[in-house]
């Protein structure tokens, strides 16, 4: 039994595709297995495969280590300064300029401390506050300036 002219043509062309196909994937494979054993002097597939499962462990441990570093970090910059406020002011009203100052330092917990300075034509003098919570921790009342500067503390993260 013999094929017609017309349908051996498409069957020899159907095959010689597929074995076009067939030979790019093959030689694709090839290529990426090179690849993979490119610095293994036995090329065995085994050895590729327990190489990549170490180098994946290795990872997995040097994140671990990264991972518990940052968070020795986190703990250790709890009481460090985070958060800064600076507002220059007027005492006096209409005479003078913008000479004193309030400087407010604190953590991440708004614990800290408030340096104030009032500059008069005659002396200059500072006063320190401690801060604990955002709030003068003597409990004496602050002054309009120095609450004004916790808030801008406060916002420093913020920006």
């Amino acid at each position: 039994m013999f094929l017609p002219p017309q349908a051996s043509t498409v069957i020899i062309s159907f095959l010689a595709l597929w074995l076009f196909i067939l030979t790019a994937t093959i030689i694709k494979a090839y290529l990426v297995y090179r690849k993979l054993t490119s610095d293994i002097d036995k090329k065995d597939l085994a050895l590729v495969l327990t190489k990549i499962k170490d180098n994946l462990k290795n990872i997995d441990q040097d994140i671990t280590a990264v991972e518990t570093a940052i968070e020795e970090l986190r703990h250790e910059i709890k009481p460090h300064i985070q958060k800064l406020g600076f507002v220059r002011y007027n005492p006096f009203g209409n005479t003078g300029g913008d000479q004193s100052f309030c400087l407010c330092l604190m953590d991440k917990n708004d614990n800290g401390i408030m340096i104030t300075s009032l500059h008069t034509r005659n002396q200059t003098r500072l006063y320190a506050k401690p801060i604990k919570a955002g709030k003068n921790k003597d409990g004496i009342e602050l002054s309009k300036e120095e609450a004004t500067c916790i808030k801008t503390a406060k916002a420093w993260n913020k920006q």
